[in-house]
């Protein structure tokens, strides 16, 4: 099953209040990869490392299991983003913008 808005192998940039710079990867049906932004031969955040979680969708949810090592989030899934009002983010797809 696809996510109305889900490539597979397409970066997904996040925009968040916090200071958080990453992109999702969905691998498959089941894995996504976060990634740390990489711009001017850095990498923003430094110590941020590129980590694999396991989803699910249910509906128009995106569930990603024990997700920056904390909890399962939940984001809602629409036509042309990913999004989560409670923590305030929204991921896009990379080359929409």
């Amino acid at each position: 099953m696809n996510l109305y808005s889900q490539k597979i192998n397409e970066e997904y940039y996040l925009f968040s209040n916090e200071n958080i710079s990453e992109n999702l990867i969905f691998k498959n049906d089941s894995i996504v990869i976060s990634k740390p932004i990489f711009r001017g031969g850095i990498y923003l955040n430094s110590n941020y490392e590129e980590k694999v979680y396991k989803y699910d969708i249910i509906k128009d949810t995106l569930i990603i299991y024990n997700f920056r090592n904390s909890e399962n989030l939940n984001y809602k899934i629409t036509k042309n983003y990913i999004e989560s009002s409670e923590r305030k983010e929204i991921y896009i797809i990379r080359n929409d913008f």
